[in-house]
């Protein structure tokens, strides 16, 4: 039971991410044009590459605390693969369920038309989503070392 409420606020998790990914990202670009504009332009031009990095650090930290959670200290490389692999099919499969109806959730157009719109064009709120699986990782990895360090 609990490792079934923990899969789907992962996916949760994942697909917010995923879906607001790109906006935030433009809209980081767009304040860093005053400031670092070769950064900026940067950014603008490998925005698919920099999402793709972005995702792929929130799938690899929800995957890793899944598996972890599941099978604690027991590191399983390829469970932990199996439950990426679970999130991303799952939520690719929603992703076109969702398009066939007429919704399609890979156009944040569709969704940033509401008041999710004026959130993501703060860039320092767009700048803390992003940043959001890098800080995860951080903080897991302090928690690790100071347990380590108390031994």
């Amino acid at each position: 039971m609990v490792t079934s409420v923990f899969l789907v606020i992962a996916w949760l998790l994942m697909l917010t991410y995923q879906i607001f990914t790109k906006s935030a990202l433009t809209s980081v670009a767009s304040i860093l044009q005053n400031l670092a504009p070769l950064l900026s332009s940067s950014l603008n031009s490998n925005i698919a590459v920099a999402a793709f990095v972005c995702s792929f650090a929130w799938m690899f930290v929800l995957s890793s605390v899944i598996s972890g959670l599941i099978f604690g200290k027991q590191k399983r490389i390829f469970i932990q693969f199996l439950i990426g692999l679970l999130l991303t099919v799952t939520a690719s499969a929603i992703f076109e369920g969702f398009k066939r109806l007429g919704f399609d959730l890979s156009n944040p157009a569709t969704l940033l038309s509401n008041p999710y719109a004026q959130i993501f064009n703060n860039a320092l709120f767009s700048f803390f989503f992003l940043s959001l699986p890098f800080i995860f990782m951080i903080v897991v990895d302090l928690r690790v070392m100071a347990k380590q360090y108390k031994k």
